[in-house]
């Protein structure tokens, strides 16, 4: 049975030099006469990537031992990550941006938030129900925050545990989400903010879309913030949005949440639903080089690879 990639080498390449060919499984065979004849080759034909990923030295000698041990030097098949699960060099971090494993509450009851979310139940007067999921474009929950504010009047819902994504100071960070006013009112809201919190000293950094967010079409309003948080001993990111109403006074707002999306990239690219966790047999491309490192200063390695990935 093939080996798993290691977990504890990098799980994605670098966007710069990114390349990712279609398998070409056709043969063509000239007739006398007329266009060629087009079949199938082979019953499986590898798709080839090339990219490279940043090492540190501890990694690159658990590569070399991948490669010489596990792979006989690069000869066995593996199971890889597909690079960034067959989306490119791109990766939604968010384990679960759909409704997968939601329920709707009812009365008193708040419902079962999507799995990997947390938050529904009541906080600081502020009453989280999931009311409805379904697709609009895009696959959605609604959440209701509805109540009196007491203390400081936030009510949040999170996107992901603390533990679910791992992350380093100064690396760049993009949170996005579609998001619209289904029901409700903005009426005694002082803020809806998109939420980037680093683990675990918690720093946070928001965009407000209090003033943006409407009732037209829930693929018409995505939100986004970047970040780069630099912080000694950082572990991880994760994300939620956080409704803030007025102490003391009833407040009452629907909101439609759709393609929450985490990446490690100075934007927000195309839509990604997860869970994304493809892994498809791989091995070291045949025809091509083996790992080459490069040392590219400090503690890292920029280490090349030549792959040939077989859909399944």
């Amino acid at each position: 049975m093939p080996m798993n990639w290691p977990d504890t080498l990098p799980q994605q390449m670098n966007k710069d030099g990114y390349q990712d060919a279609f398998a070409d499984n056709r043969m063509a065979t000239p007739p006398d006469m007329g266009p060629a004849l087009v079949r199938t080759r082979f019953t499986s034909m590898p798709r080839r990537v090339v990219g490279t990923m940043l090492m540190t030295k501890t990694q690159l000698n658990q590569l070399r031992a991948f490669w010489k041990y596990t792979t006989l030097e690069g000869k066995l098949p593996f199971y890889f990550p597909d690079p960034m699960f067959g989306t490119g060099w791109r990766r939604n971090w968010y384990p679960n941006n759909t409704y997968a494993g939601a329920v709707v509450g009812e009365g008193t009851d708040p419902g079962t938030p999507p799995n990997h979310w947390t938050g529904l139940g009541t906080q600081n007067g502020i009453f989280k129900q999931l009311i409805e999921k379904g697709v609009e474009g895009y696959q959605y929950v609604d959440i209701r925050f509805s109540g009196t504010g007491t203390g400081n009047g936030i009510a949040e819902v999170v996107f992901c545990a603390s533990t679910d994504i791992p992350s380093a100071s100064g690396e760049e960070w993009t949170h996005s989400a579609y998001v619209r006013m289904i029901a409700g009112s903005k009426t005694n809201i002082t803020n809806i903010l998109l939420i980037m919190y680093n683990v675990p000293t918690t720093i946070a950094h928001s965009t407000n879309i209090l003033d943006d967010i409407g009732t037209g079409s829930l693929t018409s309003q995505r939100y986004q913030h970047t970040w780069t948080p630099e912080a000694s001993g950082m572990s991880g990111i994760w994300g939620r949005i956080r409704v803030t109403a007025k102490v003391g006074i009833f407040s009452d707002i629907t909101l439609r949440i759709a393609g929450v999306q985490l990446e490690k990239y100075n934007k927000a690219t195309g839509l990604m639903y997860t869970p994304n966790t493809y892994n498809p047999l791989t091995r070291f491309a045949a025809g091509g080089r083996p790992p080459m490192p490069v040392f590219v200063g400090g503690n890292s390695y920029a280490v090349t690879l030549d792959l040939e990935i077989f859909e399944v």
